[in-house]
């Protein structure tokens, strides 16, 4: 079924390939969280996607890898595998994917720290942190990591804030720590503020 939809894609107008990874999006995080087959049904499409209807996909990268940034954090290896493929031929690299993409993927990552879904919440409190440690070499390349941490401090916080502990919480807490931490680093002054 994702075959065929991805060869549907590669001839569809940009509206509709829209709407389809819209709904993809959706479906995961709205249905997927409970039921580990639609997720890897999800990720199965997204793959069938990049590979069938590649150059349609390029002008939709920035729609499609938020989904795929947070759901390779997935605790399922066969949902993992499925979106780490899609990260790899989409982006390159993790530097390269955050620095291209790195304002979708934080709003991506913002949204989803508030899900109502603690499975969601956990992927999207390791995305963060994947998304603030990723290399990206030494000197220029840190302020992009230090712009992302400080971007995420506001939804970090609001997540610490809550006094319920889920699993994932503590990753939250350690992305805080190491969003802090880089931006200090970086002396963004807007670190107080949000603090």
């Amino acid at each position: 079924m994702a075959g065929a939809a991805a060869r549907v894609v590669a001839v569809a107008k940009e509206g509709a390939i829209d709407d389809y990874i819209k709904e993809l999006t959706t479906t995961y995080f709205d249905r997927g969280p409970e039921d580990s087959s639609i997720r890897s049904m999800v990720g199965n499409a997204c793959k069938d996607m990049l590979s069938m209807a590649s150059d349609a996909m390029k002008d939709f990268l920035p729609q499609l890898l938020p989904l795929v940034f947070i759901a390779r954090e997935d605790e399922e290896k066969e949902v993992l595998e499925a979106f780490q493929t899609v990260w790899e031929e989409g982006a390159g690299s993790t530097s390269a994917g955050l620095r291209i993409y790195s304002d979708e993927i934080s709003d991506a990552i913002r949204t989803h720290l508030a899900s109502q879904s603690w499975v969601v919440r956990k992927m999207a409190a390791k995305a963060a942190f994947a998304s603030v440690d990723a290399g990206e070499g030494a000197g220029a390349a840190d302020a992009p990591r230090a712009s992302r941490a400080v971007s995420l401090i506001p939804a970090l916080k609001v997540c610490i804030s809550n006094p319920r502990m889920w699993d994932g919480k503590d990753c939250v807490l350690k992305v805080c720590v190491y969003s802090c931490l880089r931006a200090f680093v970086r002396d963004y002054s807007c670190v107080c503020s949000c603090m």
